[in-house]
């Protein structure tokens, strides 16, 4: 693989949803996924992505230098409430579908409630992230992916097309750029993703917020989360999310 410092920037015809950090492994990780999940050793496939990576003490996981999501700041957002329910033919534990968030509809049944959630639709016209890897091949596992972010089956964060029918995914390459912080650190010297505490140590004197998150696939794990570091456009923006006095609505 041929490794180098690039820019992607994603053309958006839809409002996104974002739970957290969005950071690109975690897309190229899920696009993996759905892509050849049934046919590869997944937890393979996701710690041999087209990314540079780090080694993290005590961990036999990979640090990808690979961003969070950036937007414009300020883009318009929206309250957006949705119907989740769980499907009563699979195989669920009682832990999973004690659902913790939103109100309840009436039931289906006694163990699978449906509810109403809550969520932040954002209308940002583009969103973009940084890092190093293999261009070509970040860009051919791109070329099947069509929504980013959270509820994408509702429509949720679609990726525009250009005239000729190819997805608005564009790669650049970035030169004069220290690849050995880039993805990590932002043009600030701040973390540009979510970060294990020791690995910011290395990096930085400057002090940051320190909170429990997931920093390597899968995110959704929250049994994986420790102290880090997050970047400070993305802590904002969670910040929003979660405190109804931060939102902004139009």
């Amino acid at each position: 693989m041929t490794m180098q410092p690039f820019y992607m920037s994603i053309g958006l015809s839809s409002p996104i949803i974002m739970r957290g950090h969005l950071t690109l492994d975690g897309l190229l990780g899920g696009a993996v996924f759905e892509q050849r999940g049934d046919e590869m050793d997944i937890v393979k496939a996701l710690d041999d992505l087209p990314l540079k990576k780090t080694c993290v003490d005590g961990s036999d996981r990979p640090l990808y230098h690979a961003s969070a999501l950036r937007m414009r700041w300020g883009s318009p957002m929206r309250d957006v409430s949705q119907v989740k329910s769980l499907n009563p033919n699979r195989l669920y534990d009682e832990d999973f579908a004690r659902l913790r968030q939103g109100r309840r509809l009436p039931k289906i049944n006694d163990k699978f409630p449906n509810k109403i959630a809550s969520y932040i639709a954002i209308g940002a016209p583009a969103v973009w992230f940084f890092g190093v890897g293999d261009i070509g091949r970040i860009a051919t596992i791109m070329r099947r992916v069509r929504f980013i972010g959270t509820r994408r089956h509702g429509g949720f964060g679609e990726i525009s097309e250009l005239s000729d029918g190819r997805s608005d995914v564009m790669l650049y390459p970035v030169s004069g750029v220290d690849e050995h912080t880039f993805g990590l650190l932002d043009e600030d010297g701040l973390p540009a993703r979510p970060m294990p505490v020791s690995v910011w140590d290395s990096l930085s004197t400057a002090p940051q917020p320190i909170v429990f998150e997931t920093w390597h696939n899968p995110y959704w794990d929250r049994t994986c989360a420790t102290k880090c570091v997050v970047p400070s456009e993305a802590w904002k923006m969670f910040r929003r999310s979660e405190d109804p006095k931060y939102r902004v609505c139009r």
